[in-house]
C-alpha cells in the first residue's frame, strides 16, 4: 500500500436501531457516523439497468483503506456526500496492511 495515495476522506457509518420492527418488518433507526478514515476511492464500472420504476445508474467502486478488523457489509461509506453500500471486505494479501472494500451506489436517472 502506498500511503500517499490515501487522499480521500471517507466516513464509515453504521445503522443504529432505535426500536422494535413494525408490522411490515421495517426496523426504525438511522445511519450514524462510526469513523473517518483516509482511503483511495476508485470508480470501477458503471451500468444503467432498467428496473421496475425506470432506469437506475449503478456505479461500482473499489475503496482501499488501512487494515482494520471491525468492518463488514453491515456498514456503509459516505464519500463526497454519496452513500456507498459495501458489497465485500477483504485483505488482498492476508498481511493485515490494507483492506479492499467493494462498494456500489444506485442513483435514479430521470
Amino acid at each position: 500500500m502506498q500511503i500517499g495515495k490515501l487522499k480521500d476522506l471517507i466516513t464509515i457509518q453504521r445503522f443504529v436501531v432505535s426500536g422494535p420492527a413494525d408490522a411490515y418488518g421495517q426496523t426504525p433507526g438511522a445511519w450514524t457516523d462510526y469513523a473517518k478514515v483516509w482511503g483511495q476511492v476508485i470508480p470501477q464500472t458503471g451500468d444503467e439497468p432498467i428496473v421496475n420504476d425506470g432506469p437506475k445508474a449503478k456505479v461500482q467502486y473499489r475503496v482501499l483503506i488501512r487494515y482494520r478488523t471491525d468492518l463488514t457489509g453491515a456498514f456503509r461509506l459516505i464519500f463526497r456526500g454519496v452513500p456507498l453500500a459495501i458489497s465485500a471486505v477483504f485483505d488482498p494479501d492476508q498481511r493485515r496492511r490494507e483492506l479492499v472494500l467493494l462498494c456500489h451506489h444506485h442513483e435514479d436517472v430521470s
